[in-house]
């Protein structure tokens, strides 16, 4: 082709070769059909049209190799999918400027919320609008981008499944606690200012935007949980009424300046499992919480894959979070999206026992320091 385009990184197929099409005035469609090849849908009799990377090789004139190292869907191996979202999303629009033809469309790891560089708010896909736009949200919260940063850094230190499972209890824990009382610290907007300030009109509300405004204390509370320190404690907290005391005790001081009660989780409308669910994922069980789609898992029987809606449950739970915004101004966190599995009463009883950790008992003050001694590393 005459026109050379670079992929960005971890640009999709799709959007590659809409950028393609759109530089040489070709229809999206009839180039998708050049550069494919006609193959049998997986259980059905339907068929697709998937990229044959070598036509994609002839036809930009750039090394295979150099193509699958920027594009996850031409690698071979495959890539780690559980490790990225299932949703593809627009990049940041700066990051990807030198990128023509149109928007970039890239996959994005669980972790990224935040374009670090330029502001821009990525944040976790929304399915009912597919082709979200970014928006520059840390110019109105710029504690975002220090969120992110440390964000990063937990993932690095811990692994991107603990900190998966951290970070879905502790959006449940923030949201919920939101939705039950208001929480105003000195020095700080709180989360109430922060959503009046992120979505002003009821028409701009969506679930991605209405997260950032508890990002901050999200992953506060993530790097909390994902400490090896307090997961000793939380396996014993599911037994020991002391030590729920203890860690509700901690999560208030992390989110919030008002002590917390012992039997807060139950008294404010957590269930029993609930409780235990997040003290389990505190605590590190194997795989507490999991992803529960995957790139592959998402793409739809039309001839390039891409989705072309999205499941019914998905626009339910839309309807729900709007119904609930627009009504209290607030979203409890069973009506966001959900993006993992999570294990039923009878995948984790409750006498799970775990491979046993070597902590010595601590008390309170020696928790605190050894937890700031942790966040110091």
């Amino acid at each position: 082709m005459p026109i050379t385009v670079r992929p960005a990184q971890q640009e999709t197929v799709t959007s590659y070769v809409r950028r393609l099409a759109a530089l040489h005035s070709i229809g999206y469609r009839d180039l998708w059909q050049h550069l494919s090849a006609s193959v049998p849908y997986s259980g059905t009799s339907k068929r697709r049209q998937l990229i044959v990377a070598q036509r994609l090789v002839a036809a930009t004139g750039h090394q295979l190799a150099a193509l699958a190292h920027a594009m996850p869907e031409l690698r071979d191996p495959a890539p780690r999918w559980r490790e990225l979202r299932h949703l593809p999303q627009r990049a940041c629009p700066v990051c990807t400027a030198r990128h023509p033809g149109g928007p970039v469309v890239r996959f994005f790891a669980h972790h990224e919320f935040v374009c670090t560089r330029h502001g821009y708010w990525i944040g976790p896909p929304v399915p009912t609008i597919p082709d979200l736009r970014p928006r520059q949200l840390a110019r109105l919260v710029p504690e975002l981008v220090t969120a992110q940063r440390r964000h990063t850094r937990l993932l690095r230190r811990r692994g991107w499944r603990h900190v998966f499972n951290a970070f879905d209890v502790s959006i449940a824990v923030c949201v919920d606690r939101r939705f039950q009382q208001r929480i105003d610290v000195p020095g700080r907007r709180s989360w109430q200012e922060r959503i009046d300030l992120l979505i002003p009109t009821r028409t701009r509300f969506n679930t991605s935007v209405f997260l950032a405004a508890f990002y901050p204390e999200i992953v506060n509370l993530a790097r909390l949980f994902c400490s090896p320190t307090w997961r000793a404690v939380a396996r014993r907290a599911l037994t020991s009424a002391e030590h729920r005391l203890t860690i509700t005790a901690e999560i208030s001081r992390q989110i919030g300046p008002e002590p917390v009660p012992h039997d807060w989780p139950v008294t404010q409308g957590w269930t029993g499992y609930e409780t235990d669910r997040w003290l389990r994922a505190m605590a590190g069980l194997p795989d507490v919480v999991v992803p529960n789609r995957t790139f592959p898992q998402t793409r739809r029987v039309t001839f390039d894959g891409v989705p072309v809606n999205h499941a019914t449950s998905d626009e339910t739970l839309a309807k729900k979070a709007n119904k609930e915004f627009n009504k209290h101004r607030h979203v409890p966190s069973w009506a966001l999206p959900n993006y993992a599995d999570r294990p039923t009463n009878h995948d984790l009883p409750l006498d799970y026992q775990p491979e046993p950790e070597h902590h010595p008992r601590l008390s309170l003050s020696q928790l605190l320091d050894a937890l700031i001694a942790d966040s110091a590393k």
